[in-house]
């Protein structure tokens, strides 16, 4: 059950990743990324690619009980919880998205934070 939570967490770690563009920018998010990719490069490398790591990892590690999905894990739990941190105590998470956009960045923190620990939890060895 715990591992099914673990994996169900990672998944929607790695989904809200993929929605703080469009939390971000609102519908205008297509047509800025057709003006200027460059734009959205900052969401891909700070939210995407983390919760695309702490999904995969949270498969790999739960599932697969893999050491790689271990370390992918930890990457991406570590730098989401670290960048929730920066834009909490900083101030600047709803300043910069958006009431619903800080919302979306500090729940995708939280669920990383919960994939971690569930994930730790569900794989430990048996006690002898």
């Amino acid at each position: 059950m715990l591992k099914k939570f673990a994996l169900a967490v990672g998944v929607a770690t790695g989904v809200l990743g993929m929605v703080v563009p469009f939390a971000k920018h609102g519908p205008h998010t297509f047509e800025l990324l057709r003006l200027w990719p460059g734009l959205l490069l900052d969401a891909v490398v700070l939210f995407i690619v983390p919760g695309l790591l702490v999904a995969f990892g949270s498969y790999l590690h739960t599932l697969q009980g893999k050491t790689l999905g271990l370390v992918m894990l930890l990457i991406g739990g570590i730098f989401l919880a670290g960048m929730s941190l920066i834009y909490f105590f900083g101030g600047a998470v709803f300043y910069v998205f958006g009431l619903w956009g800080g919302v979306v960045v500090i729940l995708q923190s939280l669920m990383a934070i919960l994939t971690v620990g569930s994930s730790l939890v569900a794989h430990r060895p048996p006690d002898s």
